[in-house]
């Protein structure tokens, strides 16, 4: 057999077998695929639990712990007062209730007791809520400067007092605007011999909110840490540099 034999022997060969190599092809990328969607399937379900709620009052507390839909509760039973004390069950999902007891605690004016038990695995209904505010994210690692503060308060509202330590990527404050804001609140005021009516006026600056270990771990977006350390209880971006959080901010 010539060279001309053996090539068309192997084009009727491939002929032959190229529906099959097709098909498997297909099979494996159909199986891909749905081990994906499987995948993703799995990574939306929570774990869901049963809570008691029982508020020792039937008045405007018990309605204002009814009528909480901050989180995605979901009520199951229709609430019942007997005794001037209002109970009923709700299921939520697990990531769903951070920050649930300092609303409910509000909202009853400290009269709410709260147990709950395990249910179920099951997809997550909706999304969790997320604040519709941007960050305040420092750009300088330094001591926060009270003339810095006082410039930038028009931005937002701050996290740390004058005086504090802070470094690259600490989340400092909340802007006023939906985005990310970086901003130096370690820049000291310039020196010179100029002075004029009003520019050495006091600095007056608001009290900075401080979080507990709850309400942080409820504030915080996903590309952000809550960091707790002995003395301090700080929130930080994942990424530090603000150019790797420009670069990686579509993984985030």
């Amino acid at each position: 057999m010539d060279v001309f034999g053996y090539i068309n022997k192997a084009r009727e060969t491939y002929d032959k077998y190229k529906g099959l190599v097709d098909a498997g092809a297909s099979a494996v990328k159909g199986y891909l695929d749905y081990k994906n969607q499987k995948e993703r399937n799995e990574l939306s379900e929570s774990a869901y639990r049963d809570y008691m709620l029982e508020v020792a009052s039937a008045g405007q507390e018990a309605q204002s712990a009814v009528d909480l839909n901050l989180t995605p509760m979901e009520v199951t039973n229709i609430p019942r007062s007997k005794a001037d004390v209002t109970d009923f069950t709700a299921l939520a999902a697990n990531g769903g209730i951070i920050g649930l007891r300092n609303q409910l605690l509000t909202a009853t004016a400290g009269e709410a007791i709260m147990t709950h038990r395990f249910k179920e695995y099951k997809p997550v209904k909706g999304g969790i809520p997320e604040r519709q505010n941007g960050s305040l994210v420092s750009m300088e690692k330094g001591k926060a400067i009270p003339y810095s503060i006082d410039k930038l308060q028009d931005r937002g509202k701050f996290f740390v007092n004058p005086g504090e330590e802070i470094y690259e990527g600490q989340v400092i404050g909340e802007n006023s605007r939906g985005d990310d804001m970086v901003i130096n609140i370690t820049k000291t005021k310039k020196m010179s011999n100029v002075r004029s009516s009003g520019a050495d006026d006091k600095a007056k600056i608001v009290p900075a909110i401080k979080f507990s270990l709850e309400e942080a771990l409820e504030y915080i977006q996903k590309d952000e840490y809550v960091e707790v350390t002995p003395n301090s209880l700080r929130l930080r971006k994942v990424l530090l540099k603000e150019v790797e959080r420009k670069r990686n901010k579509s993984n985030l």
